[in-house]
């Protein structure tokens, strides 16, 4: 069974199901965020998964230590 922090998946669908383009599915039993056939968020244990540009990528794990590259399923 998929372990994710429901609370923020509450948050979440309050937050980006409003907009039409996105829309919630299961990625391997985990919530998923959609827009169109691309990814943009997901849930995982309890961390939340953002989808974005490399360089804000790298730039984040640089400067925040509260961001981890996402590894799903181990």
């Amino acid at each position: 069974m998929a372990n994710f922090n429901s609370e923020h998946k509450s948050i979440l669908g309050e937050m980006v199901l409003i907009h039409p383009q996105v829309r919630e599915v299961k990625m391997f039993g985990y919530p998923a965020y959609y827009v169109g056939k691309k990814l943009c968020i997901c849930l995982y244990e309890q961390g939340i998964g953002v989808k974005v540009p490399e360089n804000i990528a790298e730039n984040l794990l640089n400067s925040d230590s509260n961001v981890v590259l996402f590894q799903p399923l181990g």
